[in-house]
């Protein structure tokens, strides 16, 4: 990993285009094998349906962590020069001032990170020094988004006008809700098409404030550029792998139960398995998280947008309640039973249904610290077979889980959380 990191490293900072494609190829040549056996170790498939799935996820993996990076920071480049300040007084003069010194500051920060090939420093430091940077971006955003706010009051537009899909924006207010990300670019936007428009109103505020819709353009595309400039690491990659590896189970999946439907896990889980299931989909090795233990930074660029990456939280919050849903709801039927018959039958129930989801739950974190299916049942006390049986549920759940309404792929890291049950 070492060696992938600073392949990785050396890679994304290479500014010659030509060194750069070169600067790629060596990194390729270590992170392929690694891609191959991550995936082997989560499957029985053949190796070149494996080779397959790798190529095309460091494919994914270079347009994403690397050409379109590269893209955003070279528009960020191009559109600083042209961010003038409006005739809004000195304070805002020197607050524009400023951020684009910061803004130009964290380009060069994050475009520039290398890890020195002879460092001997323990990992822990430069993966903080890329923790604190990807921190950087929401305050930069807001920080762009008050000064797009300061254009908003001088033009005395009302927050309901800019931004009507918002729920805040059922109320009057004088003042934007800049206490997050969504606040912050509902606003730029909501101020960008209300000034495209060639009604009256955006003709009295480009006259009231020359040159207020190319600013506020200019602001949003500094904006909305800021999170694909976050640091990815290798994790990033094989979170990749791991998406295209689940989609395809999805595809399998579909193919071959036919669309039926599956009880919850916890519910149908049998404790004792006489035989194993059958199937092709098994994590048949080291671990259903893959190599996202707690220490993973796979979460700092998600495989998707880089503004998922914030969903992850809740989407983990609401898939670990999914698995609680039986037990939760057992516990509180023994709560308000009545007679002694029935609280006995419901506390049997809850005592089963704890077992299962306490087993479920650690058998998942053993995986995802890294032990094979071998060492989890040996330090579990019980078999493969039922290590294997127990992961197979899980990865069934996630599965159709993900594909459910209202909600989103995970990260490998939120992966591993599940795992520790966090």
């Amino acid at each position: 990993m070492r060696l992938l990191d600073q392949r990785l490293y050396a890679w994304l900072a290479e500014p010659d285009e030509q060194r750069f494609e070169r600067a790629f190829n060596a990194y390729f040549a270590v992170a392929f094998p690694a891609v191959v056996r991550h995936l082997a170790r989560m499957s029985r498939w053949d190796t070149a349906q494996l080779e397959d799935l790798a190529q095309e996820a460091l494919l994914k993996f270079f347009q994403r962590a690397g050409r379109g990076r590269r893209e955003a920071s070279e528009l960020i480049a191009a559109t600083l020069p042209h961010l003038h300040a409006l005739a809004l007084g000195p304070i805002h003069e020197r607050q524009l001032k400023g951020w684009k010194g910061d803004i130009a500051s964290f380009r060069d920060s994050v475009m520039g990170f290398s890890i020195a090939p002879n460092d001997e420093a323990d990992d822990a430091t430069w993966k903080s020094t890329i923790r604190i940077l990807a921190d950087r971006i929401p305050r930069l955003q807001r920080q762009g988004g008050h000064l797009v706010e300061a254009v908003r009051l001088k033009l005395e537009w009302n927050i309901a006008e800019l931004t009507p899909g918002d729920p805040a924006s059922t109320a009057v207010s004088t003042a934007a809700p800049l206490d997050d990300n969504d606040s912050v670019l509902a606003l730029v936007q909501g101020l960008c098409e209300q000034l495209a428009q060639k009604g009256q109103q955006s003709l009295a505020a480009q006259a009231k404030l020359s040159g207020v819709q190319l600013f506020c353009v200019n602001a949003r595309t500094v904006i909305v550029s800021l999170p694909p400039l976050r640091i990815p690491t290798s994790g990033f990659m094989f979170e990749i792998a791991l998406s295209l590896y689940l989609d395809e189970c999805k595809r399998r999946g579909r193919r071959k139960r036919g669309g039926t439907a599956m009880s919850h896990p916890i519910e149908s889980m049998n404790l004792e398995p006489d035989v194993t299931p059958d199937g092709d989909s098994y994590l048949d090795g080291a671990e259903f998280a893959a190599t996202a233990g707690p220490t993973s930074d796979a979460s700092f660029l998600p495989s998707h947008d880089p503004t998922q990456g914030y969903e992850n939280e809740d989407f983990l919050e609401r898939f670990y309640q999914h698995l609680r849903e039986p037990l939760d709801r057992a516990t509180a039927q023994y709560e308000v039973a009545g007679s002694p018959g029935r609280a006995a039958a419901e506390r049997r129930k809850v005592a089963t249904l704890t077992q299962k989801f306490t087993r479920t739950i650690a058998v998942l974190s053993n995986m995802g610290e890294g032990y094979t299916q071998e060492q989890t049942a040996g330090r579990l006390a019980i078999s493969r077979n039922q290590v294997k049986y127990i992961v197979e549920l899980v990865q069934e759940a996630y599965l159709r889980f993900a594909e459910a309404p209202r909600t989103s792929p995970m990260s490998l890291a939120a992966q591993g959380d599940v795992a520790h049950g966090r």
